[in-house]
């Protein structure tokens, strides 16, 4: 049996970050907050986290699941983690604001497609992808690099 696709895993890298915006808890929360609402998910709740001297980490707790962001101002870097079920969110959109509000100057990102399972293969099937300029829609300045070669376009199969 294969069940359909239930949604969108997007881990996301941001680097060459401006410093003071990782480091400010309001302008991060708010900056997640825009993002969900320009991917059309549904906010249920927040929590977010000041460290010192610096730093932030908070969870936006989705109707189509969750997003999540780690900043360390200090290195100018900020991993993201948005997973969106349903056919009308468009977690890319999110992805697109929040590296525009925190002026990322190199994106990575991998999507992961969930929810499909082969019993017949017995195995957990992941689709990861690390797509050009045109998947993401990312019209910004800054370059997209690719990076970890064993990713590519190709299903990956885990299990036996």
């Amino acid at each position: 049996m294969i069940f359909s696709t239930q949604g969108n895993h997007f881990i996301v890298e941001l680097s060459g970050c401006n410093s003071k915006h990782l480091t400010n808890l309001a302008f991060v929360e708010n900056t997640l907050v825009e993002g969900v609402k320009k991917a059309k998910a549904t906010l249920i709740s927040q929590n977010f986290y000041q460290f010192s001297p610096q730093g932030v980490s908070g969870i936006l707790l989705l109707a189509e699941s969750h997003c999540s962001i780690h900043t360390w101002p200090e290195e100018g870097y900020a991993a993201i983690d948005i997973y969106t079920c349903g056919d009308h969110t468009m977690p890319e959109e999110a992805c697109k604001y929040i590296a525009e509000k925190l002026q990322a100057q190199k994106v990575f990102f991998t999507n992961i497609i969930r929810g499909r399972f082969n019993e017949s293969k017995n195995s957990h099937e992941h689709v990861l992808t690390r797509d050009s300029l045109d998947y993401m829609k990312l019209n910004t300045a800054q370059k997209i690099e690719t990076s970890h070669k064993q990713i590519n376009k190709q299903p990956v199969l885990v299990g036996s």
